[in-house]
């Protein structure tokens, strides 16, 4: 995502930009083993 809102409050802004990334359940699980 690197556009502009095009409708609603926010119209004419652009978003934050957010970090993310995808994780396999198995490697999450190893670093946080309680969830």
């Amino acid at each position: 995502m690197n556009g502009k809102c095009v409708e609603g409050i926010l119209k004419g802004n652009r978003p934050a930009v957010i970090q993310a990334y995808q994780e396999f359940w198995h490697s999450w699980q190893t670093f946080h083993p309680k969830t």
